[in-house]
């Protein structure tokens, strides 16, 4: 009997960046030590190390490492996505 993949478990070429090693990075670029971090977070840093091993991570664990970190991950991921976007404040300058 064949095993059935789960859709979301699928790669795709589209798919972002291993969210995990991104964090990482990003963490390492700063030079910020990890427990401190994982204080800002409220976890320990064995948590935060397993969240590097992870390819995707909840949108409320992202928002959370943005603001631990000062760095925009959602916004960083959405100027990957090949999609056009426009902010209400760039809408709101484009009409007056």
């Amino acid at each position: 009997m064949e095993k059935i993949k789960k859709k979301f478990l699928q790669k795709d070429d589209t798919d972002p960046l291993h969210i995990g090693n991104l964090v990482h990075w990003e963490i390492k670029q700063q030079n910020l030590k990890k427990k401190d971090v994982a204080d800002e977070l409220g976890i320990i840093p064995t948590t935060l190390n397993q969240y590097f091993k992870q390819s995707s991570l909840q949108t409320k664990i992202l928002w959370r490492l943005s603001r631990a970190i000062n760095f925009n991950f959602l916004m960083y991921l959405g100027q990957k996505l090949d999609v056009g976007f426009e902010t209400e404040k760039g809408k709101h300058c484009k009409n007056n």
